[in-house]
């Protein structure tokens, strides 16, 4: 009983230099500076997000149409018609989400005046503007999506379809929908060009407000005093159970 007795006392000093030498480091660091944000750089890149959105909206506006013809001719086979049919009902999806991507980067706009003012409502924006640009690509790139809304040719998504359609030569043989065909997957490209672009001026607003590191790896969410008294909680609970298995056995 001496013996665990001694180390249990040995335990508990070691716990309390633990938290005393912690505190003391950290009440004499203060809290990593924000990094001075350019505001002229987030200025560039707000508006490289505008103009992002302005190539989405024009690929949008080619793909919608262009499918459409290849729907409403009806010598192609009926397969063919249901690949174009999924392309132009996904191309409804991102008409949808247009309205949102602007009004986010309207706000964006908006802010850009004062950046260093206006951190945390860009900050939220940006985060908007991330979440329905994920959104976009999904309903053009990922098949689950097209079987979760169920529509006419679920086998591929439809930046594949677009590739498909391309080379079927019932397409090819008629010079309307050749066109069409060749239209879309050039947008389709373009969709994806605005969409990856946009994906990087987001990037660099992140960057610019919570630096490079952070923005990639993300925070804990905790303060550095925080993290070191949970360590201090976990070595007790390591005393508390050995001190129970001690009494228990003995």
């Amino acid at each position: 009983m001496k013996v665990v007795l001694k180390v249990f006392l040995t335990l508990v000093f070691l716990t309390l230099v633990f938290l005393a030498t912690a505190t003391v480091e950290l009440l004499g660091c203060p809290p990593p500076a924000e990094p001075k944000v350019d505001v002229e750089a987030v200025r560039s890149d707000i508006d490289g997000i505008k103009r992002d959105m302005e190539a989405f909206k024009k690929a949008v506006n080619v793909i919608h149409p262009q499918s459409d013809v290849i729907v409403s001719e009806e010598t192609l086979p009926q397969e063919i018609r249901d690949m174009a049919e999924t392309i132009h009902l996904s191309s409804h999806g991102l008409k949808y989400l247009m309205p949102y991507m602007e009004k986010v980067i309207e706000e964006l706009d908006r802010y850009k005046e004062n950046p260093q003012t206006h951190k945390k409502e860009i900050l939220y924006a940006a985060g908007g503007l991330e979440a329905l640009r994920k959104a976009s690509i999904k309903i053009m790139q990922e098949k689950r999506f097209i079987s979760l809304m169920e529509l006419p040719y679920p086998e591929k998504a439809p930046h594949k379809i677009a590739h498909v359609l391309l080379e079927k030569e019932e397409i090819r043989a008629i010079e309307e929908t050749k066109k069409a065909a060749g239209d879309i997957h050039i947008a389709m490209h373009g969709l994806e060009d605005a969409l990856t672009s946009m994906k990087l001026n987001l990037k660099k607003i992140f960057e610019a407000f919570v630096g490079e590191g952070m923005a990639r790896a993300g925070s804990t969410g905790y303060t550095r005093l925080q993290l070191a008294v949970m360590a201090g909680c976990v070595i007790w609970g390591f005393i508390g159970t050995a001190l129970f298995f001690n009494r228990r056995g003995g």
